[in-house]
């Protein structure tokens, strides 16, 4: 840029007025610095200064006031479109289809693994645009070489992307109407798979892409109104309770505004919720956590007081009373109820009489354990004496007596040796003795 387009572009105030144009059909829309001298409207030809010659163009919006971008270029309208410049306009129509021809000779001739998609002349022939698709990067230097030596002109080659493909070829869509990008659309807006679902639509692939494969464009403009409609609405999978049917929500209806319902009986029932949605922040806490789809007309539920503690002895008293009607009423009387009844009516206590303590199992302490232990010991030593005096063994003074007495005696008076001395302690009935 020279320094008399900067000074220019600073002396510019913050309000200008500008015309709004497009160099293609559903091109995108570029802003121009209107020409007081000139009176445009809508649809009209002009020409324009570019940053490398000029161009035609055709007027969008006529003109009008805005904020100034101080951030971006603004260039102005050079004068009204002659017929002489539509004539050249035509012309470079007819010269870009020679190029395409041309263009697709040269890649099959370089092997290129590339799509050209179109070609566009500027207005003064001094560019040529030549815009291809491919998977990857491709090296079209030897190409360029070749289309620059053909046309004796500047040539640009662009990658652009499989919705920039359809749009500028164009075509027919699922519909039965032209691509909607390549006849209004100015760009593209982000398109997800949540938009075909809140929708209801068939998820088949088939069925949601347009031609370039891609999800359809036209699922974004009608994606606000659902939304609203979707507003208060419980969710899929989610529990309805309205008092009258409880069930499953299985199914939405955003635009007639009903839900189908798989009940717990098994069956689906349709409601409508028209006048029943709660309001944005209406509704009881079980509509808007997300947990249960409650549909109450109130907006929270009448808290339930609680009763307060009835007395122990009023209520095994009332307890008694309705037992002994209802043994009356079948004839039975008090002695003839099982032990089980009679040891549930609670005793009368005897005037004068201390209430009886609660039995209680007490630990026994360690001193009486240990004396039920020596009781053991010196009852075991008293049946081994017994045996012995029975034992005919003992009585001849067999082989076999000295074997049993010494075994009564081990068990009736223990025995233990010192490691490092060896001697023998016998804790006998006799007394103490020390043996080596």
């Amino acid at each position: 840029m020279s320094d008399a387009e900067l000074a220019e572009q600073a002396a510019l105030p913050d309000r200008i007025k500008v015309v709004s144009v497009k160099f293609r059909t559903a091109g995108k829309l570029y802003e121009f610095l209107h020409n007081e001298s000139l009176e445009l409207a809508a649809n009209d030809y002009i020409i324009v200064s570019l940053e490398k010659g000029v161009g035609i163009a055709t007027v969008v919006h006529p003109p009008y006031i805005t904020d100034r971008d101080k951030g971006r270029v603004y260039r102005r309208v050079v004068r009204r479109a002659t017929e002489e410049d539509v004539a050249m306009h035509k012309a470079n129509l007819e010269m870009e289809k020679y190029a395409f021809e041309t263009a697709l000779h040269r890649i099959k001739k370089h092997k290129l693994p590339m799509k050209l998609v179109r070609v566009e002349y500027l207005f003064d022939a001094t560019k040529i645009t030549f815009y291809f698709t491919s998977d990857g990067r491709v090296d079209f230097r030897e190409l360029v070489k070749d289309l620059a030596q053909e046309f004796k002109t500047r040539i640009e080659m662009r990658q652009i992307g499989v919705r920039d493909e359809t749009k500028l070829l164009g075509g027919f869509a699922p519909c039965g109407r032209t691509c909607c990008c390549s006849t209004f659309l100015r760009d593209f807006a982000p398109v997800s798979i949540r938009m075909a679902k809140e929708q209801n639509l068939n998820l088949s692939p088939s069925k949601i892409s347009g031609l370039c494969g891609r999800l359809m464009c036209c699922l974004v403009y009608e994606h606000s109104q659902y939304e609203q409609a979707l507003e208060g609405m419980p969710t899929i999978d989610s529990e309805y309770d309205d008092g009258r049917i409880r069930g499953t929500v299985k199914k939405l209806n955003p635009l007639k505004r009903t839900i189908l319902v798989y009940t717990h009986d098994g069956k689906y029932e349709e409601i409508d919720l028209t006048g029943k949605i709660p309001k944005s922040g209406a509704g009881c806490s079980r509509c808007h956590d997300g947990k249960s789809a409650c549909m109450c007309e109130h907006k929270k539920a009448p808290a339930i007081e609680k009763a307060p503690p009835a007395d122990e002895g009023d209520s095994l008293a009332e307890l008694a009373s309705l037992h002994r009607e209802k043994m009356a009423s079948l004839g039975i009387t008090e002695d003839q109820a099982s032990p089980k009844i009679a040891r549930s009516q609670p005793q009368e206590q005897q005037p004068g009489q201390e209430p009886s303590a609660p039995r209680s199992r007490k630990r026994r302490s360690g001193k009486s354990s240990r004396r039920s232990k020596d009781r053991r010991e010196n009852k075991g030593g008293e049946r081994t004496e017994q045996r012995e005096k029975k034992s005919p063994t003992a009585a001849t003074g067999g082989a076999d007596s000295g074997r049993n007495q010494n075994f009564s005696i081990s068990r009736a008076a223990p025995q233990w040796k010192e490691r490092r001395s060896g001697t023998v302690h016998d804790h006998s009935k006799g007394g103490n003795s020390d043996q080596k």
